[in-house]
């Protein structure tokens, strides 16, 4: 969800009438993440920010992908609210996600940059969590190659089925690849906008994903000690398609959830040094 502030006040300087920064409702951390070609809702091209919120309802991934909206489940399973601190939050990227290519693609990088920036104006102390999942990874990567200037307060990247980490984050990026997933096997560029959709990563995704079920309903918070998994390489079960079963499978999921948090505890040592 969009945090207690309508963005477009926000971006309008009106922030201030709902919140200060340092308020309490001002997440530890916010993970801003793309959803993957197909995911719900779809129609919803030239939408406001009020259309798409209410399309995005009507499903149990609201908006995050079936991939985002379980990562942002265990990562709030491992940062609740704690006496005056607010649970761990976040903010689905508000884009098409059709596979168009750049139209679709740069909405959800202008996005991206505008949630931040004004994010951070309201909430300074707010680590950022950065990802996407196929053509949002697209979104995140194109996202910070456009605009460094908002990597500040990102601590963390996670792009999963997409593109490699830029190098401007090399240092805390993970991109994750199911063994089989040829949409990350494979390099492609993404700074380029081509007249064609990207057939890499939105061929055969089109249909609309609203049936995938929320594996995620009820959950532990997963345990994110010991050695981290490699990026790239993991088999996922039977049956379960190496690009589109990310969420079903489960493995990078909680490997992304535990970069994340792992990285926001590693902030907040360093800060306190």
């Amino acid at each position: 969800m969009r945090p207690p502030f309508a963005l477009s006040l926000a971006l309008a300087g009106l922030s201030t009438v709902f919140a200060q920064p340092g308020d309490s409702w001002c997440p530890p951390v916010a993970l801003v993440f793309a959803r993957a070609t197909g995911d719900p809702p779809q129609g919803v091209e030239g939408a406001s920010e009020a259309e798409f919120v209410a399309a995005a309802d009507q499903f149990w991934s609201k908006g995050y992908g079936a991939v985002g909206h379980s990562i942002l489940t265990n990562l709030t399973a491992l940062i609740p609210s704690e006496g005056g601190r607010a649970a761990a939050s976040g903010n689905p990227v508000q884009y098409p996600a059709n596979g168009s290519g750049c139209p679709s693609e740069n909405v959800g990088v202008d996005d991206l940059v505008s949630y931040i920036s004004a994010m951070a104006s309201v909430c300074p102390k707010t680590k950022f969590a950065v990802g996407g999942h196929g053509e949002g990874g697209v979104v995140a990567v194109k996202a910070i190659q456009a605009r460094e200037d908002i990597l500040a307060n990102v601590i963390a990247v996670t792009i999963l089925g997409g593109p490699a980490c830029p190098e401007a984050v090399a240092d805390r990026c993970r991109s994750y690849c199911n063994a089989g997933d040829t949409f990350c096997e494979q390099s492609h560029p993404v700074d380029d906008c081509q007249s064609e959709e990207r057939r890499w990563v939105s061929e055969g995704l089109l249909t609309e994903r609203a049936d995938i079920e929320n594996p995620l309903a009820t959950l532990v918070a997963p345990d994110c000690g010991g050695s981290e998994p490699p990026e790239k390489g993991h088999v996922v079960g039977n049956g379960i398609d190496p690009h589109t079963g990310y969420h079903e499978d489960g493995f990078y999921v909680r490997a992304a959830a535990c970069f994340i948090f792992n990285r926001w505890q590693a902030s907040l040592q360093s800060f306190s040094r």
